[in-house]
C-alpha cells in the first residue's frame, strides 16, 4: 500500500473534508490494505497527491495543502511558471462595469499569463471566458466533486476549458455536491495558485474577501479595480488599505513584476 493509494481512498471515504482525513492520519487509523489497494486500481479519475513529487510547490506550502487533488484537463499547466499566473475573483451579481472592465483587461494580458478563478458567476466566469477568448490558458477550481458542474449555467464555460487545453481542479471527489463551507475553503486553493490577485468587484464580507484574506497570508499581491465613490465598495477599501489600483493590464503586468 502506497502512501498517495492510502489519501485517495481517505478523500473518498471522507467525501475530502480535510480535517477528517488529517485527523485519520493522524491518529493512524485502522484501513485494509487490500481494500485500499484495489480502490486505487478501480478508481478511473486522474488526481494527484500531496506525496506526489510533481505535486505543485506553490500549492503545498499553503494553508491546509489538499492532500488530493482531482483534475480534468492539462495539469501540465501546473509545472508551468507560476510567476505568470494571474488570481482573477469577484462578486457574482456583478455590475456590466465590472464584468466589462474585468473582461477588457484579461483580453489585453500577455497569452502566456494564466488566469485562475473559481469557475463562479460574475466576475470569474467573465475572466475565464475572456481568458480563453483571447487564447490564455486557464484553471478553475470547484467548490464541489470534480464531476459536478457548478453553477449549471456555466457548463459550457467547464467543457470550454477543459476542451480548451485547460485546467479545472478540486479537493472534492466525484459528484459530491458542493456546500457553503468548501467554497470559502477552496478559496485558498484560488489564492495559492496566483502570483498576484486582481479584484474586479466586490462587496461587503464575501468569499472574495475570504480569498483576499488568504492570498496575504501567503505573502501575494492584491490588485483591485476601483469602484464608483458612493458605493460601499471592497476593492476601493482594500486600495485604500495598500492594495495596487488597477485600470488596464499594464497595470497588472507592474502588480506581477512582468515587463509588458
Amino acid at each position: 500500500m502506497q502512501a498517495r493509494e492510502l489519501l485517495l481512498f481517505l478523500s473518498h471515504k471522507y467525501e475530502g473534508d480535510w480535517d477528517k482525513i488529517y485527523y485519520a492520519i493522524r491518529t493512524k487509523e485502522k484501513v485494509q490494505s487490500d481494500e485500499v489497494v484495489d480502490f486505487a486500481k478501480s478508481f478511473k479519475g486522474n488526481y494527484i497527491t500531496l506525496t506526489d513529487e510533481n505535486y505543485p510547490h506553490f500549492i503545498k506550502e499553503t494553508t491546509r495543502p489538499p492532500f488530493v487533488l482531482y483534475y480534468k484537463g492539462d495539469i501540465e499547466i501546473l509545472r508551468g511558471d507560476q510567476s505568470k499566473f494571474l488570481t482573477v475573483i469577484g462578486s457574482r451579481e456583478c455590475t456590466n462595469y465590472g464584468r466589462e472592465t474585468i473582461s477588457q483587461i484579461v483580453k489585453e494580458l500577455p497569452e502566456n499569463i494564466v488566469i485562475v478563478s473559481g469557475l463562479a458567476k460574475g466576475i470569474d466566469g467573465a475572466a475565464q471566458r475572456s481568458a480563453l477568448d483571447s487564447n490564455k490558458k486557464t484553471i478553475g477550481v470547484l467548490g464541489g466533486g470534480i464531476d459536478n458542474i457548478y453553477p449549471k449555467e456555466n457548463a459550457d464555460l467547464f467543457t470550454r476549458i477543459t476542451n480548451g487545453g485547460g485546467l479545472i481542479l478540486s479537493e472534492y471527489p466525484e459528484s459530491l455536491e458542493p456546500k457553503p463551507n468548501n467554497f470559502l475553503f477552496r478559496n485558498r486553493i484560488i489564492a495559492s495558485l496566483g502570483k498576484a490577485v486582481l479584484v474586479g468587484e466586490s462587496y461587503t464580507r464575501s468569499g472574495t474577501h475570504a480569498t483576499v484574506c488568504f492570498a496575504l497570508n501567503e505573502g501575494r499581491d492584491i490588485g483591485c479595480v476601483p469602484y464608483h465613490a458612493n458605493e460601499k465598495s471592497n476593492c476601493n477599501q482594500f486600495i485604500k488599505d495598500g492594495a495596487c489600483l488597477i485600470e488596464n493590464a499594464k497595470d497588472v503586468l507592474v502588480m506581477m513584476g512582468i515587463n509588458g
